[in-house]
C-alpha cells in the first residue's frame, strides 16, 4: 500500500497538474475573444503577443495550446496573433513584453513573481484556475451551471485595460 501511494505521488509530481480538457478547450476558445474586447487602440508592434506561461512539467501542453491558438486565431481583428510559450522557470521576465498571458498551473512563488512583473502594465492576464486570480491576475473562466467569467476588480482598476461596457455585464467580479 505504501508503494502504491509513493508511486501515485511520484507520478503526479512527474506529470504535473491534471487539467480538465473541457475547461481548457473553453478557455482557448474564449480568451482570445475576451482579449479582443479589451485591446488597446494601438499595439506597439502591430501584432498581439499572447504568452502561455507554464511550469516545465507542462511544456508539451503549453506548446499544444500555442499551436492551437496559432491555427484557430491567425488574427484578432486587424492584428495578427502570435502565441509564445513561456517557461516560468527560465523566461518569466519575457511576460512584460506581451499583450496578454494565459497562466497555466504554476508553483506559488512563480505565481507571485509573475503577478508582480505584470502589475500595473496593460497586459491582459488569464488563468487556468480561478483560485489564481487572488495572486493578482485579471480574468478566469469556470464551468459551473454554464460558462462563468470572473474578473478581479482590484487588478482591473489598477491596470490600464478597458473592456467594452457590454463585457462588464457578462462577468462576475471578485475582490
Amino acid at each position: 500500500m505504501v508503494r502504491l501511494a509513493t508511486l501515485l505521488l511520484f507520478s503526479l509530481a512527474l506529470f504535473g497538474y491534471e487539467y480538465s480538457r473541457l475547461l481548457l478547450k473553453t478557455q482557448i476558445e474564449l480568451y482570445p475573444k475576451i482579449l479582443l474586447l479589451g485591446l488597446p487602440k494601438e499595439l506597439q508592434d502591430g501584432q498581439i503577443d499572447f504568452g502561455v506561461v507554464y511550469d516545465p512539467v507542462d511544456r508539451s501542453l503549453a506548446q499544444q495550446i500555442a499551436s492551437q491558438l496559432q491555427r484557430e486565431y491567425t488574427s484578432l481583428g486587424a492584428y495578427p496573433l502570435k502565441p509564445h510559450p513561456i517557461d516560468a522557470k527560465r523566461n518569466l521576465s519575457q511576460a512584460i513584453a506581451l499583450d496578454a498571458i494565459f497562466v497555466l498551473k504554476l508553483q506559488h512563488q512563480d505565481l507571485l513573481q509573475l503577478a508582480q512583473l505584470i502589475q500595473g502594465r496593460p497586459i491582459v492576464s488569464f488563468v487556468y484556475d480561478i483560485a489564481d486570480l487572488s495572486y493578482g491576475f485579471l480574468c478566469g473562466i469556470t464551468l459551473e451551471d454554464g460558462v462563468q467569467i470572473y474578473l478581479n476588480k482590484g487588478v482591473l482598476l489598477k491596470s490600464k485595460i478597458d473592456f467594452l461596457d457590454l463585457f462588464y455585464q457578462m462577468v462576475r467580479f471578485i475582490e
